[in-house]
């Protein structure tokens, strides 16, 4: 009795298929991977926006005055221990506080995590993963670039007091709704170390981890004392920082001019006229 024989795929036909399903996914993976990159921008951006609004409702709380700024990561430096108040992240008093005990995301490492800081105490923010950016990947908080960057990405500006000025303690009506409050310090400039406190100077850069673009046109995040998160380009924050991106001198690159005020070099003007 002679059997039908049913007819199989040839090897041509095969491939076809499999070229087909290549191709598509070829395709299809780098509209998932700008899909995937969108939504975690949009992430951080939420992020800064809540973190913004918090320094907002802190000093509506207490008399306009914003939080302590966690300028200088020694517990001895600074005036924090004099005034006794703990800083907008972290309370630096903490005896636990330094390098080789950082603080981690759930305070195993130390007491100087989100939950110590008086965002966190006011309970304006008391989920950690708001502190940190989405493209700032786990691994890079296990082997943190400085004792900060074991809880946070975001850092503020210096400018809050006055950039180290002792007793300096300003109110958030001394500053411009434009001025910028916080950013996200280069992780890859100096090993680091602009995360071993809660705050910058401008010239100390920026996150290279955001955009598209190549070179001085990718973007970064930034927030304002009005609670608004903005895009930048690199070069408009270098602008704006009076800085060489290059050097971190402060030498009026791009035709600024050193010295002068500017959305990031914001001190109030009756600390400091030209904002440093």
């Amino acid at each position: 009795m002679n059997g039908r024989r049913t007819r199989g795929f040839t090897l041509v036909e095969l491939l076809v298929v499999v070229g087909i399903i290549a191709l598509l996914i070829s395709i299809l993976l780098p509209v998932l991977k700008r899909a995937r990159e969108a939504a975690s921008r949009d992430i951080c951006l939420s992020n800064h926006k809540q973190i913004a609004t918090a320094f907002i409702m802190y000093a509506n709380d207490n008399k306009q005055r914003l939080p302590y700024c966690i300028w200088g990561g020694d517990p001895g430096a600074g005036q924090n221990p004099t005034h006794g108040y703990a800083g907008w992240l972290f309370d630096p008093r903490s005896p636990n506080w330094g390098p080789s005990n950082p603080p981690t995301l759930d305070g195993r490492g130390g007491t100087n995590w989100p939950g110590t800081g008086a965002l966190w105490r006011g309970k304006y923010i008391t989920t950690a993963k708001v502190y940190r950016c989405p493209f700032d990947h786990e691994d890079s908080w296990k082997n943190p670039k400085g004792p900060v960057h074991a809880i946070s990405s975001i850092g503020a500006n210096g400018a809050i007091n006055g950039y180290g000025r002792a007793g300096c303690w300003t109110r958030l009506s001394q500053f411009k709704a434009d001025d910028i409050l916080l950013w996200e310090p280069d992780i890859d400039w100096d090993s680091g170390f602009y995360f071993n406190d809660g705050s910058n100077y401008p010239r100390e850069g920026i996150s290279r981890r955001h955009g598209s673009g190549k070179g001085l046109d990718t973007g970064a995040i930034v927030a304002g004392f009005d609670g608004s998160a903005r895009w930048w380009t690199l070069r408009q924050y270098y602008t704006e920082a009076h800085t060489n991106p290059a050097t971190r001198n402060e030498d009026g690159w791009n035709g600024t001019r050193a010295g002068t005020r500017s959305h990031l070099w914001c001190t109030p003007s009756q600390i400091d006229p030209n904002g440093h």
